[in-house]
């Protein structure tokens, strides 16, 4: 079989495994989830709680979920708390008895890497416990940013060999503690059973394909995107649970909580990784309420660093009418010039720091010193030193939105 030939394959699965839940041996087990009192329900709930910073900050902003074929009942939670959602998935079997039951308005039969629907059409993504399940999922997740104006959120199973260092647990035990060695002895039992388990397939046929923080930002930064956000959290899993109410008397209720709150131990001591992950991946940049809301509620959020030539085409409108310099007349400021000639921007001069290069001649232009600057210019800052070089700008009477730092590492 070939790697097309598997691909084709999990589709055709895909879209037929809810058939069974609709009029087959399935049917009971598909209609527990529709029991919003069993200990099923609060497990998907916790999960929920993720998105809650979201939808308290942007009331009735329009959602998309993908993968949401059980009835659709992701897009229902959002629709509770007031936002408008369309729900999708690659089957539409359930997603059409949803409908029916009043529980979505709209539903699309969607393949998630590749979906009809045009460039920024909804406020947010929302992808939980899904994208494990797509046989190309970076393509979904390219597919899901194009489509969001504002963030895509991924609620996923995380990588249980490469968490990410900021996602570990910051807390210190001490090792001649004696409760040090019985938690490590429980850790290290769990940690080897989860790695003879690191490359799972589901009954179905799916590759798991878990999630780390490094790789997600990576893409981000790759896309030019602003920043993205964390929230490591334990959610286990015990079976039987959606035929349970949820009461003071569930076993498995009182059963799960206990193995959250022994992991939650262990991953807080960094001990043991978290097993899940929320991940917001913005398209439009946070505020700083919008971060500190977030790191209220357990997220880690990160500003991204932007590309030299995102932060050049940003500054494009900027520079109309001025006479335009880059502050660092290195191999830096060379590769900067040639980027602006590109775009048709006359460069009018190098500026350094060093007085013995003043007088000389750069990719035809002069190399002046800073005092060549006046008001109304706009300066490209092209200089390992370009944090030192804004503050001296910030000195000459330079506000921010005249210069831009273009930097290549952080």
């Amino acid at each position: 079989m070939s790697k097309d030939d598997l691909r084709r394959w999990s589709y055709h699965v895909h879209g037929a495994h809810y058939q069974e839940h609709v009029s087959g041996e399935l049917q009971e087990h598909a209609q527990s989830w529709l029991e919003f009192d069993t200990v099923g329900s609060w497990y998907h709930w916790r999960q929920f709680q993720c998105v809650e910073p979201l939808l308290q900050a942007d009331p009735g902003a329009r959602w998309l979920t993908v993968g949401d074929g059980r009835y659709g009942l992701d897009a229902h939670y959002l629709i509770g708390r007031g936002a408008k959602a369309v729900a999708t998935d690659i089957s539409g079997d359930l997603l059409q008895v949803g409908c029916q039951l009043g529980l979505i308005a709209e539903y699309q039969v969607e393949n998630a890497e590749k979906m009809t629907f045009a460039d920024d059409s909804f406020d947010y993504v929302l992808c939980k416990e899904s994208y494990h399940h797509f046989p190309r999922p970076m393509l979904a997740l390219y597919e899901m940013l194009r489509v969001a104006r504002k963030a895509v959120i991924l609620i996923e199973p995380l990588d249980p060999s490469i968490p990410g260092e900021s996602l570990s647990g910051s807390r210190k035990l001490n090792e001649n503690d004696s409760r040090f060695k019985k938690l490590l002895k429980r850790a290290n039992q769990i940690t080897k059973q989860e790695r003879r388990q690191s490359n799972t397939f589901e009954i179905i046929g799916n590759y798991v394909y878990t999630l780390s923080a490094r790789e997600m930002e990576k893409a981000a930064i790759g896309m030019g995107l602003p920043a993205m956000a964390a929230k490591p959290f334990n959610s286990c899993y015990v079976s039987g649970i959606e035929y349970e109410k949820k009461d003071d008397s569930s076993k498995l209720l009182r059963k799960i909580r206990g193995k959250n709150f022994l992991r939650d131990i262990l991953s807080a001591y960094g001990l043991l990784n978290y097993q899940m992950v929320s991940m917001v991946i913005f398209k439009e940049a946070p505020d700083d309420k919008r971060m500190q809301e977030l790191t209220t509620q357990g997220y880690q959020v990160k500003r991204l660093p932007q590309s030299p030539l995102l932060r050049i085409t940003e500054a494009l409108p900027k520079v109309t009418g001025k006479r335009v310099f880059i502050f660092g007349a290195g191999s830096f400021g060379k590769h900067i010039f040639r980027v602006l000639k590109i775009l048709n921007i006359p460069v009018q001069a190098f500026i350094d720091n060093n007085p013995a290069k003043r007088g000389e001649r750069l990719m035809g232009i002069p190399i002046e010193q800073p005092a060549a600057l006046e008001p109304g210019d706009y300066i490209f800052i092209a200089s390992s030193w370009g944090e030192a070089i804004r503050d001296q700008l910030i000195n000459l009477g330079f506000e921010e939105d005249a210069f831009t730092l273009c930097q290549l590492w952080e």
